[in-house]
């Protein structure tokens, strides 16, 4: 079992490398020691990797939708969500944070370094919508190995009704197609996917992860009316689907009085309305990362860095691109010359540069693609470099 616990994790660099810049001090790290704290939560950390498959440029999605995808798993998935706060007060007592983080792939199953992303040229039409996807033979690509890794597959939909589904546990049939297909329009919150309101938010593969982790739909098996439930306590008694963002409360023929929850991941709501999941069904998600995909939790090879807390005085900086391929630009309208460091995902110090102005630009051309962590006064920053 892999969990990031709720302490200090604590980092001591000795050595590394750098180069010089114009506008920068930039170079090789002197030894000495240097504590770079990180508070994190107490969370299970689990290994995704994203399996892009395209016929035109606008199919082929980019790294920032991606990883807009994977900041919306996170944020929702532990209850961090902008739209929390609208929950209905009687249905905030029973919501519940499910303590798990997604992170991109840092290592393919054959060990050697990768982005967590994949990308296959395909000349299938529609091919999400055809057994190939997941077939690297069929003109789609196989999955990593499933007991490590969630497989999400980003492919064309067509003009179908189908926006994503998800492989409940111990039910891929065949086990190679055991993961995420989701449409690349509903996929994450930038990019294409601002163009596919009201599913413009990225919940759609939120809905399909729990799927995924064997949560069923909070209104059970549609046309069955009140004689089928999703089998939790928590979760109100349900007749059919909601649509579009009802007012609350949204009484139906099974559930008066408050109504139904239409606002759980697991309804079929616009986007802008889901806001929660329920403390049975965290139950049911961490029962199931104890049984069938227990596995999932063992994969050593992937560590996410978390930071939960921006310390009050730190001020406003940013960088860009991001991703990014052989440099970025530090930008620091209140810049005071302090250091900036670069930490690749086991905490170690690759790379370090001094700003000299409000605008500083910073050579990665010694780094290789993968996730890093921009630390710069007191905070991180998550950094994507890519081939």
């Amino acid at each position: 079992m892999r969990l990031c616990h709720s302490i200090i994790l604590f980092f001591l660099v000795t050595s590394t490398f750098g180069q010089h810049v114009q506008c920068l001090q930039q170079g090789m790290y002197e030894p000495e020691s240097q504590e770079i704290f990180i508070q994190t939560r107490e969370k299970t950390h689990l290994t995704v990797v994203i399996h892009v498959l395209h016929r035109t440029s606008i199919d082929s999605i980019s790294d920032e939708q991606i990883l807009s995808q994977i900041d919306v798993l996170n944020e929702d998935f532990n209850q961090l969500n902008d739209n929390f706060d609208g929950t209905p007060a009687v249905f905030k007592e029973v919501a519940a944070s499910v303590d798990v983080q997604f992170c991109l792939a840092d290592k393919d199953p054959d060990g050697n370094p990768t982005t967590g992303i994949t990308r296959t040229k395909t000349n299938i039409d529609d091919i999400g919508l055809t057994e190939a996807y997941y077939q690297t033979n069929l003109g789609g690509i196989d999955a990593w190995d499933p007991s490590r890794y969630i497989n999400i597959w980003v492919a064309d939909l067509g003009n179908s009704s189908i926006s994503g589904s998800g492989t409940f546990p111990d039910q891929a049939d065949p086990p190679g197609k055991d993961g995420i297909l989701m449409s690349f329009k509903f996929f994450g919150r930038e990019g294409v996917a601002e163009e596919f309101y009201p599913h413009d938010l990225g919940r759609i593969c939120v809905h399909e992860m729990g799927h995924y982790f064997g949560l069923p739909h909070t209104f059970g098996t549609i046309g069955n009316g009140c004689n089928d439930d999703d089998g939790f306590n928590d979760t109100p008694l349900q007749d059919d689907p909601s649509f579009a963002c009802p007012d609350f409360p949204a009484a139906d023929i099974c559930t008066q009085n408050n109504g139904v929850m239409f606002m759980n991941f697991m309804d079929y709501t616009d986007d802008a309305c889901m806001t929660m999941f329920t403390a049975e069904q965290k139950n049911r998600i961490h029962q199931t990362l104890n049984g069938p995909r227990s596995s999932l939790k063992d994969n050593l090879d992937n560590i996410c860095i978390v930071q939960t807390e921006t310390p009050p005085e730190t001020k406003d900086w940013n960088f860009f691109p991001n991703p990014a391929k052989d440099e970025i630009i530090l930008e620091d309208e209140q810049y005071t010359g302090e250091k900036m460091s670069i930490y690749d995902t086991q905490g170690q110090l690759v790379l370090w540069a001094k700003a000299l102005q409000r605008k500083s630009q910073i050579s990665l051309s010694a780094l290789q693609a993968g996730i890093y962590y921009v630390h710069y006064k007191n905070s991180f920053k998550k950094l994507l470099i890519v081939e």
